[in-house]
């Protein structure tokens, strides 16, 4: 596969519900693989999702916030371990994008559906050093989401300071190819297993100039390349991306764990009780959890709509947004739990069972808000701070 075709923002969404019923049926042996199944990237290959985020340059269709969105919620509807690895997959097209042209035609020159993992949760544990023509680094990094997909690796850590760069060390990017790093079989977690998110050992290993950018510049966007004048949402860096890696495979969780409930209750007994779908006590519960999955995920869509509707003008994001947005994102996490806490509680003993599906749920969504960016009570103070006139910056 060289470049995909063209395809509409219907039709990439269309294409990832389409994946849905798949993506159940493959749920539990993703789990119980705790990656992504090699079936189910080629399937989102083979619907070119992961280009929405690519530039035109290199065969993709730099679209915009609600497609990414859209399809990481439809993605979690069959399986959110799925999803989370694609959404950190997708992102990270956005981050290579905005390395410099010579990195990017390294990666994507010769095929445009090369895919990208990174690891950059934590920054200080490694010391890049500075030698002619790079850096050579070494190290464990973790949380790789989606990595034994990928064909490269992007890693974070502090490098020793260039000229102009002062003399503290200087948090960087890295890029390097799959083959330069080994894989560390350590990723045994309570849920959200099949994102494969395990660690990689490096070995003094060289990456050349080319391949690695300050971190603060790819956050920020401040020197998006040249080469996109096109790709608006590049213009921005990460920052307009980063509230929604996880909250929308989250939402998305939700509402999947509604649409299971309803499909089990419908032909589920409860002993001597009758049919749960008979009873008046499921039903209003069921009705409960169905606002806050449909609360969760019309958050995420009207975040990212209002967010690209100024993307769109090139002009700053008004921080009123951003604060919102934050603040959104992170009461899906509240939304999702309770919904999905709910649901396991009515079906009782039957979803106690490995391989239950509304089991599975239960622990992914434990994971899930784990998550810092899903920290409520991290997130949450700082928009009452933001209201309230006090001094409130986005973390």
């Amino acid at each position: 596969m060289s470049k995909p075709a063209p395809r509409s923002s219907e039709e990439i969404l269309q294409a990832a519900r389409d994946l849905v019923p798949v993506l159940r049926e493959r749920a539990a042996q993703t789990e119980k693989s705790r990656r992504m199944l090699l079936q189910t990237f080629e399937d989102i290959q083979r619907a070119s999702l992961l280009h929405i985020f690519k530039p035109r340059r290199y065969g993709g269709f730099e679209m915009g916030l609600e497609e990414y969105v859209g399809t990481t919620m439809e993605l979690a509807r069959g399986d959110v371990a799925t999803s989370w690895a694609y959404s950190l997959l997708c992102e990270h097209n956005i981050f290579v994008s905005l390395f410099p042209l010579e990195a990017q035609e390294d990666i994507w020159g010769n095929d445009s559906y090369a895919c990208i993992a990174a690891s950059i949760t934590h920054a200080g544990s490694a010391l890049a050093t500075r030698v002619p023509g790079g850096f050579r680094l070494s190290g464990k990094f973790g949380f790789a989401s989606g990595s034994d997909c990928a064909q490269w690796l992007m890693i974070a850590a502090m490098a020793e300071p260039g000229p102009g760069e002062g003399e503290e060390p200087v948090h960087r990017y890295f890029l390097l190819p799959i083959a330069d790093v080994t894989p560390v079989d350590d990723w045994f977690t309570l849920g959200m297993r099949g994102t494969g998110s395990h660690s990689w050992v490096i070995d003094d290993a060289f990456i050349p100039e080319h391949r690695t950018t300050v971190a603060a510049d790819l956050v920020s966007g401040r020197r998006a390349p040249e080469s996109h004048p096109t790709f608006d949402l590049i213009q921005y860096g990460r920052a307009p991306i980063t509230t929604f890696v996880v909250s929308g495979p989250v939402a998305g969780m939700a509402q999947g764990a509604v649409d299971r409930f309803a499909e089990i209750a419908a032909s589920a007994s409860r002993n001597r009780a009758g049919r749960l779908a008979d009873s008046d006590i499921a039903q209003i519960l069921l009705s409960e959890s169905a606002a806050e999955a449909f609360s969760a995920t019309s958050l995420i869509a009207l975040g990212a709509r209002d967010q690209m509707a100024v993307v769109r003008t090139r002009e700053p994001m008004p921080q009123q947004l951003q604060q919102r947005v934050a603040r959104d994102s992170a009461y899906v996490g509240v939304l999702a739990q309770r919904c999905i806490d709910r649901l396991h509680r009515v079906l009782g003993s039957q979803a106690v069972f490995e391989g239950h599906p509304l089991g599975q749920a239960l622990r992914d969504v434990h994971t899930a808000v784990a998550q810092v960016g899903m920290n409520w009570e991290r997130i949450g103070p700082q928009y009452g701070k933001f209201l309230m006139g006090a001094e409130s910056p986005l973390e």
